[in-house]
């Protein structure tokens, strides 16, 4: 080989590598990615806003399919720190509908209350709807509830609970 193609060569094996601009930049470009979306994976408030926002939903249609199935109403109540359904006391085989108490909790099919609680950080506003028989709202709909940044509205004709 001549020495012309010798230094060819040795040119070519020492362009491998980085420059420290180009390495610089890439940090810098970095740290602003870091610094614009960092905060946002440790900040779970959407998160259980969202989560209690589904929750209070499927509860709330878990208590229209048992005041239907069970011919009895259901009454679901939330406050600002939780919520319950409740039914009316049996009397014999049918749900006494003049009784003015519902010491009943609705259960679900594994034997778990139909209740919770707000979880820290999420602020709800309270409401109370009744289901009848018919699964029909007997009183409460047509309501938009506030959960965080979500609303749930409940629809005045069927009860139905969509989180929006």
């Amino acid at each position: 080989m001549t020495s012309s193609a010798l230094k060819v060569l040795r040119h070519a094996h020492a362009a491998h590598g980085y420059t420290l601009i180009e390495l610089v930049t890439v940090i810098t470009l970095v740290a602003i990615l870091a610094a614009v979306a960092g905060p946002r994976f440790f900040d779970t408030s959407v998160f259980r806003e969202r989560g209690y926002a589904d929750e209070l939903a499927g509860a709330i249609r878990y208590s229209q399919k048992v005041a239907v199935a069970s011919g009895c109403s259901v009454l679901f109540t939330a406050t600002t720190s939780g919520y319950q359904a409740s039914q009316q006391t049996a009397s014999g085989n049918h749900c006494d509908t003049a009784a003015s108490t519902w010491p009943n909790v609705v259960t679900n099919a594994d034997g778990q209350q139909v209740l919770g609680s707000v979880p820290s950080g999420v602020t709800t506003t309270a409401f109370s709807l009744t289901f009848g028989a018919d699964g029909l709202l007997a009183s409460g709909g047509g309501v938009n509830i506030s959960v965080g940044s979500r609303t749930l509205t409940i629809s005045a004709v069927s009860g139905y609970a969509e989180v929006q």
